[in-house]
């Protein structure tokens, strides 16, 4: 059901309240809910859009939205002018995106100052069946209504006929079925890469008893099931029954059931549904107070997810006492389905619009449909998950609202139990949460690279709680990039690959944050015994990395960057000879470039930067002249970095030049002839206490023409650096 003001947007009914505050440029603005706290009254009465919108608010904006009932006016941009409604809730309404009677639509709800946060985003996709034609064949997408569930959702996750439906996608991702082969490449592979160690749950669907098993190299491989979960926020472990040197024997004899944790308990007790007999827990499975032990199977874990013959991921549990499987509002589950009367809108406003015209029978879901369902969960703020996401070749996700499937060839769920339609997005939702078919990526090098930054830039978003843990956590899906490039030669260094150095150090952190919002922090750096990474690799911040140049190539191509420094030396030490991937102590870099002190500058405040994509960093500006080679400097560790302010009166806000030096690193040109210069970038580096013209990395610069002279960059004498 969808509630009144919901249904004046299916009938082109709503009234505008803005004709050019919408997210995108010209697009009006319409009235939702008139006061904003009702909202949290239509979700509650059962609105299925609404309550996905109330679903996706914090605890903060909710309270904001609650204190609407006190307004005096409703959302208005007189409002604002007038200070009659508060500055950081000013607009609360949607707008729309797209409209076509064959492409569908999508509505964008926004909250916040100024409409400054979407809140979500909603497509409208057309019930009907898609054509396309490929390699002379004419090819059919089945319609939404296809896929859609039959019966309705219960409000118990651990149903008779979700269990059904599990076992439907498991016997259908089947070794003999030709779609779902390489689901199962790596299942039995290499006895020497079975767990050393396994739970045996029994052949039986009862038992009051599990047992670790334990299996000598050279033992036949045996299918088994992985299990991913999160220990929770500051886990008592002396509560849990671990496996410890002096528990190894006794689990060896026999564990008994009801000394489990809850979420174990189910998950041996889904094992036995499914038929399967061995299962894998770190908990279980790694001696916890045997840092060799440890060390040794950390080094293959990737390759234990890999090669196990099924995932579970215990999305939606906080910690190992949660149940795998809980109650649920089942409405989250249900398809929304809309008849949906967009006449041509009128003259008035119809330059806002293109073709703003669509009708029929469509089904509306959220764009973050997936993510809100597997990304936005407990299990998935861990930064071991990443692997333990990317790498099994299926999965079974209890997530948020519903259970999900994945496996090479197909990803489903209890909404769409017969595949998510490529409309939600699941495309370029399954490369960048769950990676890709990597059997088929051999041959499309320039996939892989841009895959990999990709994978950076989900991992940083995680909390990890040993940080020296952050590059082993990585490495299981750093030695899958390996296979894939070991005919290349290409070489894994400290989180980055050769081939694509110099733009893997050109790095930023976005918004100055890390995942969790707290401000970025480096970690240690030289000989210091609680060393990450170099200085130059992202492992070395706490923090929202992105990369700058992922199309960077070294060639004189027109339009193309071009590299300002000679690197003469790369070092990086593993700390354990067995795992390359993992991590390392003693990195540097030893090259050739240009330094230009930060005293040839003058230095601004610190300000936060926004884009016209709406990414925020929190950035210096130095400059020289009069707004002359203006150069936007973005800081990896705010605390790394505080510059004084200056005590010149006539130059208020002005900072006093730290103690850091340019280096630039890749240039592009503004012509075809190479004579100008269009922008520069590089990385802002400080002297060490070490040996002589050693640096470290604080952070990166970009600086641009705009009409200036950055010639000052260029034409210096090069020096020799060791970065580390």
């Amino acid at each position: 059901m969808l509630c009144q003001e919901c249904h004046k947007i299916l009938d082109g009914q709503a009234n505008i309240l803005h004709p050019f505050a919408g997210t995108n440029p010209g697009k009006p603005l319409f009235y939702h809910h008139l006061f904003a706290y009702l909202i949290e009254f239509a979700a509650q009465g059962g609105c299925e859009i609404c309550k996905i919108l109330w679903d996706r608010l914090s605890d903060a904006e909710r309270e904001l939205v609650r204190q609407t009932k006190n307004q005096r006016l409703p959302w208005h941009p007189l409002a604002v002018l007038r200070g009659l409604a508060k500055p950081d809730l000013s607009f609360y309404g949607w707008t729309i995106y797209k409209a076509s009677p064959s492409d569908g639509c999508q509505v964008r709800f926004q909250f916040g100052s100024w409409g400054s946060k979407i809140i979500d985003i909603f497509f409208l996709q057309a019930n009907r069946t898609l054509e396309f034609e490929a390699r002379g064949e004419i090819y059919k997408l089945a319609s939404i209504e296809d896929l859609v569930a039959d019966g309705p959702a219960t409000e118990s996750m651990e149903s008779p006929s979700n269990w059904d439906l599990i076992r439907s996608w498991v016997d259908s991702c089947s070794p003999s079925h030709d779609r779902h082969g390489c689901c199962h490449q790596f299942v039995g592979l290499a006895t020497s890469e079975v767990p050393s160690r396994l739970i045996d749950v029994g052949a039986g669907d009862t038992g009051q008893e599990i047992r670790l098993s334990l299996f000598p190299k050279g033992r036949a491989p045996l299918p088994y099931v992985t299990l991913s979960y999160t220990w929770g926020q500051n886990p008592s472990l002396d509560q849990l029954p671990l496996l410890r040197k002096g528990t190894l024997e006794t689990f060896s004899r026999g564990i008994s059931f009801s000394t489990l944790p809850r979420l174990f308990q189910d998950t041996v007790e889904a094992m036995r549904k499914l038929k399967y007999r061995y299962l894998w827990i770190d908990a279980f499975c790694i001696i916890q107070d045997d840092i060799r032990d440890w060390q040794r199977e950390a080094a293959v874990m990737g390759q234990i997810y890999r090669k196990s013959v099924l995932n579970i991921a215990a999305g939606g549990a906080k910690n190992s006492h949660s149940p795998l499987l809980g109650e649920r509002d089942a409405s989250f589950v249900q398809a929304c389905k809309v008849e949906l009367n967009w006449p041509k809108i009128s003259s008035k406003i119809s330059s806002f619009y293109d073709r703003m015209e669509a009708r029929g029978t469509f089904y509306v879901f959220g764009k973050d449909f997936l993510q809100e369902n597997i990304l936005r969960t407990p299990l998935n703020r861990r930064a071991w998950v990443m692997q333990e996401r990317m790498l099994p070749p299926r999965v079974i996700h209890f997530g948020k609202h519903q259970l999900f499937w994945r496996c090479q060839m197909h990803t489903a769920c209890e909404t769409f139990p017969k595949g998510i339609p490529e409309a939600t997005g699941s495309a370029a939702f399954s490369q960048s949460a769950y990676g890709v078919d990597f059997q088929h990526l051999s041959c499309t090098r320039g996939l892989l690279e841009d895959l990999w930054f990709q994978v950076i830039e989900n991992y940083s978003t995680y909390g990890i709680t040993r940080e020296s843990d952050k590059l082993i956590a990585l490495s299981g899906i750093a030695r899958m990039f390996g296979e894939e490039v070991k005919e290349t030669d290409d070489k894994y260094i400290a989180g980055l690959w050769q081939s694509k150095f110099i733009p893997s150090l050109l790095w930023l952190v976005s918004d100055g944050k890390q995942g969790d919002g707290s401000p970025s922090q480096r970690s240690a750096v030289g000989e210091s015994m609680d060393y990450i990474a170099p200085s130059w690799s992202w492992a070395s911040v706490r923090g929202k990395i992105e990369h700058i140049l992922r199309d960077f190539k070294i060639s004189k191509v027109y339009n193309k960057y071009s590299p300002l420094i000679d690197i003469l030396e790369i070092s990086a030490s593993p700390t354990n000879i067995e795992n390359p991937y993992g991590q390392v102590h003693a990195c540097y870099i030893r090259l050739r470039g240009t330094l230009l002190s930060s005293h040839r500058f003058f230095w601004s405040r610190y300000g936060l930067f926004e884009t016209q994509s709406e990414k925020k960093y929190n950035v210096l500006y130095a400059f020289t002249g009069f707004l002359q080679n203006v150069v936007v400097c973005v800081i990896d560790d705010m605390n790394d970095f505080k510059p004084r302010k200056t005590f010149l009166p006539s130059i208020p806000g002005l900072l006093s030049p730290p103690d850091v030096n340019f280096l630039p690193f890749v240039w592009r040109p503004d012509n075809e002839d190479w004579t100008g210069i269009a922008d520069l970038e590089g990385l802002l580096i400080a002297r060490t206490t070490g040996r002589d013209n050693e640096y470290r990395r604080v952070g990166y610069f970009k600086s641009q023409k705009h009409g200036g002279n950055i010639s000052a960059f260029l034409g210096r004498e090069l020096s020799g650096i060791f970065l580390i």
